[in-house]
């Protein structure tokens, strides 16, 4: 559960391409930025945990993006 929590807290961390369709893409999340904001809520994570958000990552990229899968 604090994967969830720790990926909320970061969640606005987006970085987005603007496409000349007038719609963006999600890019992944800007990891400095990503940092800052787990040290502003005093979320710490291990290896293992940082692997879990960046999977969440991917999964929300894609939901964002417009892919099924």
């Amino acid at each position: 559960m604090q994967i969830v929590h720790a990926f909320l807290a970061v969640s606005n961390q987006w970085q987005l391409l603007p496409l000349g369709t007038g719609r963006v893409y999600w890019q992944g999340l800007d990891y400095a930025r990503v940092r800052a904001g787990l040290k502003q809520a005093k979320i710490k994570l291990d290896p293992a945990q940082w692997s879990w958000l960046r999977v969440m990552e991917s999964a929300a990229a894609s939901v964002l993006n417009g892919y099924r899968g």
